[in-house]
């Protein structure tokens, strides 16, 4: 009974890796099956038809997917340079996980050099592939024996999947029936002509007696009437004539029946001599490591499977006994490699009345890491302006191929030299790490590249009042360790928005430098301008004459001057006070005995403009007989005379 479509095979390849040995297998499975038992999808998709709907259709109406692995199968990449396999629109990804999700039976071939990949290396999706048991089609002259083994296995996967023929019609053949058909017909002819040239030749022989005289007569005598004498006609025979006349007189003998063939004796043929039951064949197979790996470990395992009957037998691996998993049909044993360079693995069987070709493949051991120098930037690159790009040099050495990355990122490798160039997009301090990998796995010790991106940028220098300067600045980046140094005053930086205020005389005339540090590193440096500033309002103190005054009575008085003009408001220690007409002002502060206080005299003016003065007292204890006088004038005389305290008025005044 023929079964539905769904036991229809579907073949899984990748263009680029296997075209050409899935091709070939097709064909084969074509002879087998039929053409529309099968799905290729170079040729089973219509024109026009949305490829992944057609293909997701053909799994669900197939029992088996067949996926050819090749050398690039694993490691086929796409446009954005990520493994192939692991893209979500991935159609060979997308075919597997139909098959699983639709219980197909999945079966992967292994041709050229490829191996069985690694379940932790395929998507989860799809990592149950890596534990199905893989079929080996080898190029060469395995060929044959392993897609016979995977006719096979899929005669007993899916049934009877060939199609039926035709009511009626013979059942077809193969090429070597046809062939010894065609044979046996061609000989049986030959056979039949031959006889009937043999019968040939005696009927002629029997009609060519009886004319001419060589069989009997019916009556038994012979040659009877040619015995008797001519017919006189009364002219000599010519010789001709009787002849003639005896033809006519004579009546034809009928044609005698060819003789019958006697039938031949059969040829008895001896027994033949008992054959030597055939020889037990077993396909050997690697899966790892593949031809040319470079190994870091001088002890590896060897993988592998194989097909055949296995019993009594043994799988060595240069020469070591392999343990044999005989459900999963796999082998696995550990070599030693002396010395690094080039090593042979053979594997072989040995078992009696077994035939097993032996399979040898090369690796390579590689015990050394590589040495990674970085030569460009030295020490902390400092870049002042983001977006930039920077280049990173340096050297590498390796005894094979190697591989550096930046940040993951593969660098341009040129003989023993690389370089890489690195995007510095936004403020901050970048760490890049930088490796080398070879082939083997070593990696290099990890060099550290550092670009410190900063953005400085300082405002204009404002006027404050009493003579002070306001600094603003805005920077970007890591404030770690930031020193802005303004006038020579260093600052550290606590905030992206910087601000301080130092007096004027931080200025260079007319110029206020500003640098920032990180460290010792300068990072940056400006000249700022500092505007000119006004004339300030006048200020005056005329009493006392000197800005730092003893004084033995409580109250002394203070008077002075301001602008007559433009004045807004003139304050002591910030207490307004009244200024009297002609810009004249009186004050008298109350002292504490044993202290120097000081009073700020500050004015201000229309403009916002500020001037200052400060008068500083220190109070004493008046003595028990102190000098009096009546005036200024006459005070002064008396302290000069004496060289004594002399009172006056309220104010005390000390001798020169």
């Amino acid at each position: 009974m023929q079964k539905a479509s769904s036991s229809r095979i579907f073949v899984s390849y990748r263009r680029e890796d296997t075209a050409d040995a899935t091709g070939r297998i097709f064909d084969r499975l074509q002879g087998h099956f039929g053409r529309e038992k099968l799905f290729l999808d170079v040729d089973s998709v219509p024109f026009g038809v949305d490829f992944r709907d057609r293909l997701v259709e053909a799994i669900r109406a197939s029992s088996v997917l067949l996926v050819v692995i090749g050398d690039r199968w694993m490691t086929a990449t796409g446009q954005t340079g990520e493994r192939r396999i692991h893209e979500e629109g991935d159609y060979v990804r997308a075919e597997i996980e139909a098959a699983l999700e639709n219980n197909l039976i999945v079966i992967p071939v292994l041709v050229g050099n490829a191996a069985m990949p690694a379940g932790e290396d395929l998507p989860p999706s799809v990592r149950n592939l890596a534990y199905r048991n893989a079929a080996e089609v080898r190029s060469g002259r395995d060929f044959n024996a392993h897609m016979s083994l995977l006719l096979s296995a899929l005669d007993t996967a899916v049934g009877d999947v060939a199609p039926k023929r035709a009511a009626g019609s013979k059942p077809a053949r193969s090429r070597a029936a046809r062939s010894q058909a065609a044979g046996g017909k061609s000989r049986g002819l030959l056979a039949t002509l031959a006889i009937v040239c043999l019968l040939a030749a005696g009927g002629l022989g029997a009609w060519s007696a009886g004319l001419f005289g060589g069989s009997p007569d019916a009556d038994g005598t012979q040659g009877a009437r040619r015995a008797e004498p001519p017919i006189s006609s009364g002219r000599e025979p010519s010789g001709e004539a009787p002849v003639e006349e005896a033809k006519k007189a004579a009546p034809e003998d009928p044609p005698k029946a060819p003789p019958k063939a006697k039938p031949e004796a059969p040829v008895k043929t001896p027994d033949p001599a008992p054959q030597p039951p055939p020889a037990r064949r077993v396909l050997l197979a690697l899966d790892e490591p593949a031809t040319g790996t470079h190994m870091a470990d001088a002890n590896p395992f060897v993988r592998g499977h194989f097909s055949g009957d296995l019993a009594g037998a043994t799988i060595r691996v240069n020469g070591v006994p392999a343990t044999v998993n005989a459900g999963r049909r796999t082998f696995v044993a550990r070599i030693l490699l002396d010395g690094d360079g080039t090593h042979s693995v053979r594997v072989t069987c040995d078992g009696d009345e077994l035939v097993a070709d032996p399979v040898q493949r090369d690796i390579v051991l590689d015990t050394v890491k590589p040495v990674l120098t970085i030569t460009e930037p030295t020490g902390i690159s400092t870049i002042q302006k983001a977006g930039q790009r920077r280049s990173i040099r340096g050297t590498v050495r390796d005894a094979g191929d190697v591989m550096v990355t930046v940040d993951g990122k593969p660098a341009k490798l040129t003989a023993d030299s690389f370089a890489f160039e690195a995007d510095v997009g936004t403020p901050g301090m970048h760490v890049l790490q930088v490796l080398a990998r070879d082939q083997a796995g070593h990696v290099s010790d990890t060099q550290q590249v550092v670009f410190d991106v900063v953005s400085f940028e300082p405002g204009a220098v404002e006027l404050l009042p009493r003579r002070q300067l306001r600094v603003r600045a805005q920077i970007e980046g890591s404030l770690e360790g930031l020193l802005v140094t303004v006038g020579g005053t260093q600052l550290p930086v606590k905030a992206s928005g910087f601000e301080t205020t130092v007096p004027d005389a931080m200025a260079s005339g007319k110029t206020l430098r500003v640098a920032l540090h990180r460290g010792e590193r300068l990072i940056a440096e400006r000249a700022l301008t500092v505007p000119e500033r006004p004339v300030p309002p006048e200020l005056k103190i005329d009493v006392p004459t000197q800005r730092t005054v003893r004084a033995v009575v409580r109250q002394p008085i203070i008077r002075g001057r301001v602008a007559a003009e433009g004045v807004q408001k003139l304050s002591v220690n910030g207490r307004n006070i009244e200024i009297l007409p002609g810009g004249h002002f009186e004050y008298r502060p109350t002292l504490h005995t044993g202290r120097e206080e000081t009073f700020r005299f500050e004015v201000t003016d229309q403009r916002g403009e500020t001037n200052e003065i400060a008068q500083t007292f220190e109070r004493m204890r008046a003595p028990t007989r102190l000098p009096f006088a009546t005036s200024l004038e006459a005070a002064k005389v008396e302290a000069a005379r004496t060289g004594k305290l002399v009172y006056v008025a309220m104010n005390c005044y000390k001798p020169p």
